[in-house]
């Protein structure tokens, strides 16, 4: 899934088992594949490069000694994602 820069079947799977991904619909088979919404990708895609932005920043923040030390936690919770 280029839109989300992810290489692994399995981490695709691990964004729908923690809910952050939605499948339309499995196909058949026990390794049926999964078909997503492309609306539903990009919009999970926008949601992870506004973290990775954010959190640039403040890295560089605290690079150029102006921001305080980065809680991973106060991050996730800043921008509404589970730490």
């Amino acid at each position: 899934m280029p839109i989300l820069r992810v290489t692994q079947a399995s981490s695709v799977i691990r964004l729908v088992k923690a809910g952050k991904l939605t499948p339309v619909q499995k196909l058949p088979g026990l390794r049926g594949a999964y078909l997503f919404n492309r609306a539903d990708i990009e919009a999970l895609a926008a949601e992870r490069a506004a973290f990775d932005a954010e959190l640039g920043r403040r890295i560089q923040d605290i690079h150029d000694g102006k921001g305080i030390p980065l809680d991973p936690a106060q991050l996730a919770r800043d921008l509404g994602e589970s730490a």
